[in-house]
């Protein structure tokens, strides 16, 4: 991953968890087995990428306390 600015991760940060809450409302309305499938994947991969972003963050934070 690139180096992002604080602004930039918690923007990113956002829009993940933006992106996270429309997959999660869309694959709540699934029916079928492939759409299920598809929109879980969608969402295991954003809850992935929002633990790293609030990883980077929580590192960033304990490095500016020290």
């Amino acid at each position: 991953m690139n180096i992002l600015t604080n602004q930039e991760l918690a923007e990113r940060l956002n829009k993940k968890q933006a992106d996270l809450t429309w997959w999660e409302n869309k694959l709540a309305k699934s029916r079928k087995a492939g759409k299920i499938a598809t929109r879980a994947k969608h969402c295991s991969m954003l809850r992935k990428e929002i633990v790293e972003l609030k990883g980077i963050a929580f590192a960033r934070h304990c490095n500016e306390q020290v």
